[in-house]
């Protein structure tokens, strides 16, 4: 007798400190109830969904949820008219990356997981902005100009995907622009090589194309005073010259073409001497004046 009364001690004793544990894993409760307090309906309020109204294309989208009076919660965010029976399960919904099938309304149920309330947030709509695409279309890359010279710089915004509401708005940027930098079509006149970028914006939806422009500029160099003695020969050897270079000389009314470097007989009096590097398409020139010298003084031309 005194065996079953002590085991019947034990049980009861074993059973009043369960019924006291409980624990609250994951947002969901587990365990025996300490009282009925915990199984009362407890109340408590939501405040207003915090989530952007409008996005663009790939940006991602953040929706949460505050409330207070219970510490105990199931969330399950969802779409007016998807099907899905959660798109998450925190107090905290990411959407990463977001493109037009996200457009809807979206709104977040909260069960009280210790009495069953339910409570319901206000309904948000999420708008998505289409992102355009910007291309530089002319002039063709890679691209060279000689400098001194302009060039017209074409941009596009694609038109495939726009949307009737999609309003485009252009800007340029980049050194030596002339005209209006806020037009699909600018002139360049860059004194070296310059990149330009054009941004193309659709309401705050941001997309940019770059284009390189190389300005070369040939060099040639030779005296601007010469002076040359009776009886010998003008030579010359222009600097800065590069291999690549075709070279034309002009002596007084004689021409003389890819001679490097200038051997010249014939001066007798004072005469102008050019010489003209012509090298990628872009052209220098300089030039000089060549004082004859005979006997003791200098002749003019």
């Amino acid at each position: 007798m005194k065996i079953y009364v002590s085991i019947l001690f034990f049980l009861l004793l074993w059973g009043e400190v369960t019924a006291q544990s409980y624990t609250y894993t994951h947002s969901r409760f587990k365990g025996t109830y300490g009282d009925g307090q915990d199984r009362s309906p407890h109340s408590f309020v939501i405040e207003k969904v915090k989530a952007p109204t409008i996005l663009c294309e790939g940006d991602t989208a953040v929706f949460s949820i505050g409330y207070e009076g219970t510490y105990a919660l199931d969330f399950k965010w969802k779409k007016v008219g998807d099907k899905r029976e959660s798109w998450c399960d925190s107090a905290v919904m990411k959407i990463e990356g977001v493109t037009t099938a996200h457009r809807g309304k979206y709104y977040c149920c909260l069960v009280d997981v210790r009495s069953g309330v339910i409570r319901y947030s206000d309904t948000v709509e999420l708008k998505i902005r289409k992102r355009p695409t910007a291309l530089i279309a002319s002039p063709a890359a890679p691209y060279m100009q000689c400098y001194g010279d302009s060039t017209i710089l074409s941009a596009v915004a694609s038109e495939d995907d726009k949307e009737k509401e999609d309003i485009y708005t252009y800007s340029w940027s980049g050194p030596n622009i002339s005209g209006n930098a806020t037009e699909p079509m600018i002139s360049v006149k860059p004194k070296e090589s310059a990149r330009y970028v054009v941004t193309v914006n659709n309401s705050g939806c941001l997309a940019d194309a770059a284009f390189e422009v190389e300005v070369y500029k040939p060099e040639v160099h030779i005296p601007d005073v010469i002076y040359l003695t009776e009886g010998m020969p003008l030579q010359l050897v222009p600097e800065g010259v590069s291999s690549t270079a075709v070279l034309e000389w002009k002596v007084g009314d004689v021409t003389i073409s890819n001679m490097n470097p200038l051997i010249f007989n014939g001066i007798n009096r004072t005469t102008a001497v050019e010489v003209t590097v012509t090298d990628r398409g872009c052209v220098a020139r300089s030039s000089g004046m060549v004082y004859f010298k005979r006997g003791r003084g200098y002749k003019g031309g």
